[in-house]
């Protein structure tokens, strides 16, 4: 299986800008052979996001964004980074996150970063 690892260079909170810059990078990648994008950490966002984070509305669009990747994203998987509201009731309300965007545009999953950056423990959840 052929991997794309893409390197882009998003700006924080263009959502907009952001999911063009990943469609393009992921139609390029397909073009030339590869079945799954491997695209950074917080690439839906723009990195880093520091204090945006607080607004609510900028969650919510980081949010909408994956969804809309789901659902306009064909013929390649989709491995991309962006921000999500914890489940947990207690630590920090966001996690730094991994969504897998399957060949068929579904979500299937969604890992989440857990403990500090430089214990690099993820755990899985949410796979349909």
């Amino acid at each position: 299986m052929k991997v794309a690892l893409a390197q882009i260079n998003p700006t924080i909170g263009d959502f907009a800008g952001n999911l063009a810059r990943i469609g393009a990078v992921a139609q390029q990648a397909r073009d030339k052979g590869a079945r799954l994008c491997v695209l950074p950490e917080l690439a839906v966002c723009g990195y880093p996001p520091h204090d945006l984070l607080e607004r609510r509305r900028f969650v919510a669009d980081n949010l909408e964004a994956i969804e809309v990747l789901a659902r306009d994203t064909r013929g390649i998987a989709l491995v991309v980074g962006h921000v999500r509201p914890s489940p947990a009731a207690v630590g920090k309300p966001l996690q730094n996150a991994v969504s897998l965007i399957d060949v068929s545009s579904t979500k299937r999953g969604i890992s989440s970063q857990q403990g500090s950056s430089s214990r690099r423990c993820w755990t899985v959840c949410g796979w349909r």
